[in-house]
Parts: structure tokens; C-alpha cells; sequence
């Protein structure tokens, strides 16, 4: 499931379908530097589109970081054309897999 970005410095991601959407997600639990805060709309922009041969293109971006303060896990969200989107219903279905398939562990 694992692929890589095909930018200039790649990064692992996965890719993920509910409800008609897809996502692609990086998990950037153990190291929260390997995603930038600053990475440009554009980059997104790139990383999302359907031309993108490495990416494939996608609906939503999700980014998993370690949580703020209180929590498991912090979960950005970023629309295909980089801007900030607000949780969408899929992105919650896709909760489950995404305990599934990635290194964040609900605290009881």
C-alpha cells in the first residue's frame, strides 16, 4: 500500500477509497518532519492531480501527525487544490482502516 509522492524528496504514502472518494494519506506519526508546514498549495495541487503518475490524483489529502496536546492522532485535511477542508464524512468512514493500516493507537 505504501507508494512514493514522486516529488523531489519522496515520501511514503498510502491510498485509500470510501464512499466514492479517494485519499491519499501520510503517516507522519514518528516523525512529524517529514512533511513540511509550509509546502506550498501547489505542491498539493500536484500531488492531487489525476495526471500525476506516481500519485494517481486524489479527492482529499490526509496528513496523520502526532496529536496537539490531548488525543491520539492530529489529522489534517487538505482538499485537492491544497486548501484546508473540514472533516468530511469519508474521511471518518476511513477512520477504521486508517487504524488499521497505519501506526496510530486509540489510548483508552
Amino acid at each position: 500500500m505504501t507508494k512514493t509522492n514522486g516529488q523531489d524528496n519522496l515520501r511514503p504514502f498510502s491510498r485509500m477509497n470510501g464512499l466514492g472518494n479517494d485519499f491519499i494519506i501520510f503517516d507522519v506519526m514518528d516523525d512529524n518532519t517529514l512533511l513540511l508546514d509550509d509546502i506550498s498549495k501547489n505542491m498539493w495541487r500536484n500531488i492531487a492531480d489525476r495526471d500525476n503518475p506516481a500519485t494517481k490524483g486524489c479527492d482529499q489529502i490526509l496528513i496523520l501527525r502526532p496529536p496537539l496536546s490531548k488525543g491520539d492522532c492530529f489529522m489534517d485535511i487538505l482538499n485537492a487544490d491544497g486548501s484546508q477542508a473540514s472533516p468530511a464524512a469519508t474521511a471518518r468512514v476511513l477512520w477504521p482502516l486508517i487504524l488499521r493500516n497505519t501506526k496510530v493507537r486509540p489510548t483508552q
